[in-house]
Protein backbone atom coordinates (compact mmCIF):
# COMPACT_ATOMS: atom_id res chain seq x y z
CA UNK A 1 0.00 0.00 0.00
CA UNK A 2 3.04 2.30 0.30
CA UNK A 3 4.78 1.51 -2.70
CA UNK A 4 1.01 2.53 -3.92
CA UNK A 5 1.50 6.13 -2.70
CA UNK A 6 4.57 6.64 -4.16
CA UNK A 7 3.75 5.09 -7.64
CA UNK A 8 0.19 7.09 -7.65
CA UNK A 9 1.66 10.23 -7.11
CA UNK A 10 3.04 10.39 -10.65
CA UNK A 11 -0.14 9.39 -12.42
CA UNK A 12 -1.17 12.23 -14.50
CA UNK A 13 -4.32 13.13 -12.70
CA UNK A 14 -2.71 13.58 -9.65
CA UNK A 15 0.30 15.91 -11.51
CA UNK A 16 -2.33 17.96 -12.93
CA UNK A 17 -4.19 18.81 -9.61
CA UNK A 18 -0.94 19.56 -8.54
CA UNK A 19 -0.40 22.23 -10.73
CA UNK A 20 -4.12 23.12 -10.38
CA UNK A 21 -3.33 24.25 -6.80
CA UNK A 22 -0.25 25.67 -7.39
CA UNK A 23 -1.84 28.22 -9.81
CA UNK A 24 -4.28 29.21 -7.36
CA UNK A 25 -2.50 29.83 -4.69
CA UNK A 26 -0.06 31.75 -7.01
CA UNK A 27 -2.99 33.68 -8.37
CA UNK A 28 -3.34 34.78 -5.03
CA UNK A 29 0.34 35.66 -4.05
CA UNK A 30 0.42 38.05 -7.25
CA UNK A 31 -2.67 39.93 -6.04
CA UNK A 32 -0.88 40.32 -2.81
CA UNK A 33 2.28 42.37 -4.55
CA UNK A 34 0.59 45.13 -4.99
CA UNK A 35 -0.09 46.24 -1.42
CA UNK A 36 3.62 45.20 -0.84
CA UNK A 37 5.10 47.07 -3.85
CA UNK A 38 3.23 49.82 -2.23
CA UNK A 39 4.65 49.14 0.82
CA UNK A 40 7.39 49.84 -0.75
CA UNK A 41 6.88 52.99 -2.76
CA UNK A 42 5.76 54.78 0.65
CA UNK A 43 9.57 54.26 1.72
CA UNK A 44 11.05 55.42 -1.39
CA UNK A 45 8.61 58.54 -2.22
CA UNK A 46 10.06 60.81 0.99
CA UNK A 47 14.14 60.04 -0.77
CA UNK A 48 12.82 61.05 -3.82
CA UNK A 49 11.13 64.01 -2.55
CA UNK A 50 14.31 65.18 -0.16
CA UNK A 51 15.77 67.45 -2.46
CA UNK A 52 12.15 69.30 -3.41
CA UNK A 53 11.41 73.26 -2.48
CA UNK A 54 9.02 71.79 0.39
CA UNK A 55 11.84 69.54 1.73
CA UNK A 56 10.65 66.46 2.76
CA UNK A 57 7.04 67.22 3.16
CA UNK A 58 6.33 66.07 -0.19
CA UNK A 59 7.29 63.02 -0.41
CA UNK A 60 5.60 62.38 3.44
CA UNK A 61 2.51 63.31 2.31
CA UNK A 62 2.45 61.50 -0.73
CA UNK A 63 3.28 58.30 1.26
CA UNK A 64 0.57 58.82 3.51
CA UNK A 65 -2.01 58.59 0.63
CA UNK A 66 0.03 55.55 -0.92
CA UNK A 67 -0.24 54.17 3.21
CA UNK A 68 -4.05 54.35 2.99
CA UNK A 69 -3.89 52.45 -0.47
CA UNK A 70 -1.88 49.77 0.82
CA UNK A 71 -4.58 49.56 3.60
CA UNK A 72 -7.48 49.33 1.45
CA UNK A 73 -5.74 46.91 -1.39
CA UNK A 74 -4.40 44.71 1.72
CA UNK A 75 -8.76 44.58 2.53
CA UNK A 76 -9.77 43.70 -1.01
CA UNK A 77 -6.54 40.95 -1.81
CA UNK A 78 -7.79 39.62 1.90
CA UNK A 79 -11.59 38.88 0.55
CA UNK A 80 -10.33 37.62 -2.59
CA UNK A 81 -7.98 35.05 -0.94
CA UNK A 82 -10.39 33.48 1.28
CA UNK A 83 -12.27 32.08 -1.58
CA UNK A 84 -9.33 30.77 -4.10
CA UNK A 85 -7.25 29.51 -0.69
CA UNK A 86 -9.86 27.45 0.06
CA UNK A 87 -10.44 26.01 -3.67
CA UNK A 88 -6.42 25.13 -3.66
CA UNK A 89 -6.62 24.14 -0.63
CA UNK A 90 -9.32 21.47 -1.42
CA UNK A 91 -7.42 20.12 -4.59
CA UNK A 92 -4.52 19.44 -1.97
CA UNK A 93 -6.53 17.46 -0.12
CA UNK A 94 -7.76 15.73 -3.20
CA UNK A 95 -4.54 14.32 -4.12
CA UNK A 96 -3.92 13.41 -0.73
CA UNK A 97 -7.59 11.56 -0.60
CA UNK A 98 -6.45 9.33 -4.20
CA UNK A 99 -3.23 8.80 -2.45
CA UNK A 100 -4.09 8.02 1.10
CA UNK A 101 -7.43 5.76 0.89
CA UNK A 102 -5.96 2.59 -0.19
CA UNK A 103 -4.00 2.87 3.84
CA UNK A 104 -7.08 4.52 5.44
CA UNK A 105 -9.59 2.42 3.51
CA UNK A 106 -13.38 4.22 2.11
CA UNK A 107 -15.13 5.02 4.25
CA UNK A 108 -12.92 8.15 6.09
CA UNK A 109 -15.11 10.87 5.73
CA UNK A 110 -12.73 13.74 3.95
CA UNK A 111 -13.36 17.50 4.33
CA UNK A 112 -13.29 20.01 1.78
CA UNK A 113 -13.15 18.11 -1.20
CA UNK A 114 -14.17 20.01 -4.40
CA UNK A 115 -16.91 19.45 -6.94
CA UNK A 116 -15.91 16.54 -9.38
CA UNK A 117 -17.45 18.69 -12.11
CA UNK A 118 -14.72 21.66 -10.89
CA UNK A 119 -11.84 19.18 -10.69
CA UNK A 120 -12.37 17.73 -14.19
CA UNK A 121 -12.49 21.31 -15.69
CA UNK A 122 -9.83 23.01 -14.02
CA UNK A 123 -7.39 19.53 -14.46
CA UNK A 124 -8.33 19.66 -18.43
CA UNK A 125 -6.87 23.02 -18.80
CA UNK A 126 -3.51 22.10 -17.60
CA UNK A 127 -0.53 20.36 -20.62
CA UNK A 128 1.91 17.92 -20.14
CA UNK A 129 4.32 20.67 -20.55
CA UNK A 130 2.48 22.36 -17.41
CA UNK A 131 3.03 19.00 -15.27
CA UNK A 132 7.34 19.36 -16.40
CA UNK A 133 7.77 23.45 -15.93
CA UNK A 134 5.81 23.36 -12.21
CA UNK A 135 8.14 20.31 -11.22
CA UNK A 136 5.46 18.59 -9.17
CA UNK A 137 6.45 15.00 -9.37
CA UNK A 138 7.74 12.84 -6.29
CA UNK A 139 5.48 15.12 -4.19
CA UNK A 140 6.84 12.84 -1.58
CA UNK A 141 9.70 11.31 -0.68
CA UNK A 142 10.15 7.35 -0.98
CA UNK A 143 8.22 5.66 2.09
CA UNK A 144 7.65 2.67 -0.26
CA UNK A 145 9.06 -0.10 2.62
CA UNK A 146 6.68 1.23 5.20
CA UNK A 147 3.40 0.18 6.43
CA UNK A 148 0.71 2.03 4.50
CA UNK A 149 -0.84 3.95 7.19
CA UNK A 150 3.04 4.35 8.72
CA UNK A 151 3.44 5.57 5.00
CA UNK A 152 0.74 8.26 5.42
CA UNK A 153 1.46 9.69 8.78
CA UNK A 154 5.28 9.85 7.16
CA UNK A 155 3.97 12.22 4.28
CA UNK A 156 1.91 14.05 6.52
CA UNK A 157 5.54 14.52 8.99
CA UNK A 158 7.26 15.84 5.73
CA UNK A 159 4.32 17.84 4.75
CA UNK A 160 4.10 19.99 8.08
CA UNK A 161 7.59 20.21 8.64
CA UNK A 162 8.54 21.52 5.10
CA UNK A 163 5.80 23.94 6.17
CA UNK A 164 6.69 25.02 9.20
CA UNK A 165 10.35 25.08 7.99
CA UNK A 166 9.25 27.60 5.30
CA UNK A 167 7.24 30.11 7.64
CA UNK A 168 10.29 30.04 10.42
CA UNK A 169 12.73 31.14 7.57
CA UNK A 170 9.75 33.73 6.19
CA UNK A 171 9.38 35.18 9.84
CA UNK A 172 13.17 35.66 10.31
CA UNK A 173 13.31 37.72 7.22
CA UNK A 174 10.17 39.83 7.99
CA UNK A 175 11.29 40.85 11.57
CA UNK A 176 14.55 41.82 10.22
CA UNK A 177 12.55 44.18 7.86
CA UNK A 178 10.31 45.19 10.85
CA UNK A 179 13.57 45.93 12.78
CA UNK A 180 15.05 47.90 9.88
CA UNK A 181 11.88 49.98 9.36
CA UNK A 182 10.98 50.73 13.13
CA UNK A 183 14.93 52.30 12.96
CA UNK A 184 14.49 54.23 9.60
CA UNK A 185 10.72 55.71 11.63
CA UNK A 186 12.87 56.64 14.34
CA UNK A 187 15.85 58.29 12.56
CA UNK A 188 13.05 59.53 10.02
CA UNK A 189 10.59 61.53 12.47
CA UNK A 190 13.86 62.79 14.41
CA UNK A 191 15.26 64.24 10.96
CA UNK A 192 12.39 65.93 9.23
CA UNK A 193 10.58 69.43 11.22
CA UNK A 194 7.49 68.63 13.87
CA UNK A 195 5.17 69.78 10.85
CA UNK A 196 6.07 66.78 8.39
CA UNK A 197 6.83 64.30 11.66
CA UNK A 198 3.02 63.29 11.62
CA UNK A 199 2.63 62.29 7.76
CA UNK A 200 6.40 60.42 8.48
CA UNK A 201 4.82 58.18 11.84
CA UNK A 202 1.53 57.44 9.51
CA UNK A 203 3.34 56.34 6.58
CA UNK A 204 5.61 54.59 8.74
CA UNK A 205 2.99 53.71 10.98
CA UNK A 206 0.67 51.94 8.74
CA UNK A 207 3.40 49.43 7.13
CA UNK A 208 5.21 48.52 10.27
CA UNK A 209 1.32 47.68 11.12
CA UNK A 210 1.01 45.24 8.46
CA UNK A 211 4.37 43.75 8.66
CA UNK A 212 4.11 43.06 12.30
CA UNK A 213 0.56 41.47 11.45
CA UNK A 214 2.23 39.12 8.92
CA UNK A 215 4.84 38.57 11.41
CA UNK A 216 2.17 37.68 14.18
CA UNK A 217 -0.11 35.35 11.90
CA UNK A 218 2.87 33.49 10.74
CA UNK A 219 4.26 33.01 14.44
CA UNK A 220 0.57 31.91 15.20
CA UNK A 221 0.57 29.32 12.23
CA UNK A 222 3.85 27.87 13.27
CA UNK A 223 2.38 27.31 16.88
CA UNK A 224 -0.77 25.92 14.91
CA UNK A 225 1.53 23.48 13.84
CA UNK A 226 3.33 23.20 16.66
CA UNK A 227 0.29 21.80 18.54
CA UNK A 228 0.00 18.47 16.26
CA UNK A 229 3.07 17.20 17.70
CA UNK A 230 1.36 15.80 19.95
CA UNK A 231 -1.20 13.56 17.82
CA UNK A 232 1.54 12.64 15.46
CA UNK A 233 3.59 11.56 18.21
CA UNK A 234 0.72 9.48 19.63
CA UNK A 235 -0.37 8.17 16.09
CA UNK A 236 3.33 6.72 15.70
CA UNK A 237 3.16 4.94 18.85
CA UNK A 238 -0.19 3.07 17.78
CA UNK A 239 0.86 2.38 14.33
CA UNK A 240 4.06 1.06 15.77
CA UNK A 241 1.70 -1.37 18.30
CA UNK A 242 -0.02 -2.39 15.31
CA UNK A 243 -3.35 -0.82 16.41
CA UNK A 244 -5.60 0.91 13.85
CA UNK A 245 -4.82 4.21 13.59
CA UNK A 246 -7.48 5.89 10.90
CA UNK A 247 -9.17 7.53 13.25
CA UNK A 248 -5.79 9.38 14.20
CA UNK A 249 -4.22 9.83 10.63
CA UNK A 250 -7.66 11.35 9.55
CA UNK A 251 -7.51 13.78 12.34
CA UNK A 252 -4.45 14.61 11.71
CA UNK A 253 -5.46 15.48 8.00
CA UNK A 254 -8.97 17.69 9.04
CA UNK A 255 -6.00 19.46 11.07
CA UNK A 256 -3.84 19.86 8.08
CA UNK A 257 -6.63 20.76 5.64
CA UNK A 258 -7.82 24.02 7.92
CA UNK A 259 -3.96 24.78 8.63
CA UNK A 260 -3.87 25.17 4.64
CA UNK A 261 -7.00 27.06 4.14
CA UNK A 262 -5.93 29.90 6.76
CA UNK A 263 -2.42 30.13 6.54
CA UNK A 264 -0.37 32.98 5.49
CA UNK A 265 0.76 32.23 2.24
CA UNK A 266 4.68 32.08 1.40
CA UNK A 267 5.99 34.12 -1.71
CA UNK A 268 6.75 32.00 -4.41
CA UNK A 269 10.62 32.94 -4.63
CA UNK A 270 10.89 31.82 -1.06
CA UNK A 271 9.71 28.47 -2.18
CA UNK A 272 11.90 28.45 -4.78
CA UNK A 273 14.97 29.45 -3.53
CA UNK A 274 14.61 26.80 -1.01
CA UNK A 275 12.85 24.00 -2.63
CA UNK A 276 16.33 21.79 -3.39
CA UNK A 277 17.83 22.39 -0.06
CA UNK A 278 14.46 21.14 1.66
CA UNK A 279 13.64 18.27 -0.52
CA UNK A 280 17.01 17.17 0.53
CA UNK A 281 16.79 17.09 3.68
CA UNK A 282 13.39 15.52 3.40
CA UNK A 283 14.84 12.50 0.96
CA UNK A 284 17.83 12.05 3.41
CA UNK A 285 15.17 11.92 6.11
CA UNK A 286 13.17 9.16 4.25
CA UNK A 287 16.15 7.60 3.98
CA UNK A 288 16.92 7.09 7.51
CA UNK A 289 13.99 6.14 8.17
CA UNK A 290 13.66 3.35 5.88
CA UNK A 291 17.49 2.19 7.18
CA UNK A 292 16.37 2.03 10.52
CA UNK A 293 13.02 -0.14 9.90
CA UNK A 294 14.62 -2.37 8.09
Amino acid sequence: MANDIYQRQNQPEILKCLVVQRRLYSSVKYWQVVPAGAMVASVVVPLCFEKSTDGCGVGDWVSVGISVFVWVSTWLTGMLRDSIVKTAAGFQQYVDHKLFTSALGQCCEWQGMPLPSDIALRVSKVTQEDVEREKVRDWYSDYSTFSGQYAVLCCQKENVRWDRSLRILLLVVLLMILVGWIFWAFVRVFDVTLRYALPTLCWCGGGMFIIGKLCWALWNDVVRINRMRDLFERTEKKIMQCADSDKELMQLQDLIYKHRKSAVLVPDVVYKLTRGVFQAKEDLTAKSHREMLS
